[in-house]
Order: C-alpha cells, then structure tokens, then sequence
C-alpha cells in the first residue's frame, strides 16, 4: 500500500511539468493559428492562402487542443498506475 502511494506521488511529479508545458505549448500554437487567420481575413499582405491551407491550420489545432488535453486529463501515465495498485 505504500509502494502504491509513492508511486502515484513520484507520476503526479511527471505529469505537472508536463501538463505546464503542454498548456503553454497549446496557447502559442492557436495564438500563432489565429495570427494567420486574422492576417488572412483582413488581406494584410495582399498573398491569399489556399483553402486546403487554411483547412489544416484549422483542423491541426483542434487535433492538438483534443488530443493533448485529452492526454493530460487522462493522466498520460494510466498504464503506469493501473501496476501500482
């Protein structure tokens, strides 16, 4: 019983960091995603991006916003927990 509470304490200290992290990393890519779409909507710079490339900026940050707050809340280290118990 208490091997499987340090362990649990010692993924809780790996999953902070990286949570910090992932959050940050997430935050910069959909203020960089919505920097271009802007610039692109106001026709700042007279260059038109090509639908398929607004479509795969779009489409790219909503994959990365599910799919690392999906890894983050399911506790990226399930696995690990499940052979502590």
């Amino acid at each position: 019983m208490k091997r499987a509470g340090r362990g649990a304490e010692i993924l809780d200290g790996l999953i902070e960091p990286f949570a910090e992290r992932t959050f940050i990393f997430m935050c910069y890519y959909c203020a960089f995603v919505a920097f271009i779409i802007i610039l692109h909507v106001s026709g700042w710079g007279n260059k038109d991006l090509p639908e398929t490339a607004l479509q795969f900026l779009v489409g790219s940050t909503a994959a990365t916003v599910i799919g690392l707050v999906g890894m983050v809340l399911t506790g990226i280290f399930v696995g690990a927990r499940k052979k502590l118990d």
